[in-house]
C-alpha cells in the first residue's frame, strides 16, 4: 500500500476508499510531510461521512501535525474563512 493513500483518499472525499484502505489495515496514524494525519486532512475537506469513519476506527483526536492545531480546531477555522469569503461576516457571532 502506499504510504500515502489514506490521506490522499481522504482529500479527495473517497468515502468506499478510506473504509477499504482502513478494512485493509491502513494505518490511521500516517503522516505525511507536515506531521499531518488523514483525519487532519479530513477536517480541513469537511467530509462528514470519512470523519465520522476516522473517529469510529479510532483515529487520533489530537493530532496537531506542523500546524499545531488539532482537527477541531481546523474545522473552526475552514467554517470562518468559508463564510468570510461566501457572505458579509462581521463578527464571529455571525459564524457560529
Amino acid at each position: 500500500m502506499n504510504k500515502l493513500q489514506l490521506i490522499e483518499a481522504a482529500k479527495v472525499g473517497g468515502v468506499n476508499w478510506v473504509q477499504a484502505l482502513i478494512e485493509c489495515g491502513g494505518n490511521l496514524e500516517q503522516k505525511d510531510y507536515y506531521g499531518w494525519t488523514a483525519y487532519n486532512w479530513t477536517s480541513i475537506y469537511g467530509d462528514a461521512e470519512i470523519f465520522r469513519i476516522f473517529l469510529e476506527s479510532g483515529a487520533d483526536t489530537v493530532n496537531s501535525g506542523g500546524g499545531f492545531r488539532v482537527p477541531y480546531q481546523i474545522v473552526g477555522v475552514v467554517k470562518w474563512v468559508t463564510a468570510v469569503t461566501q457572505k458579509n461576516i462581521k463578527g464571529v457571532a455571525d459564524v457560529f
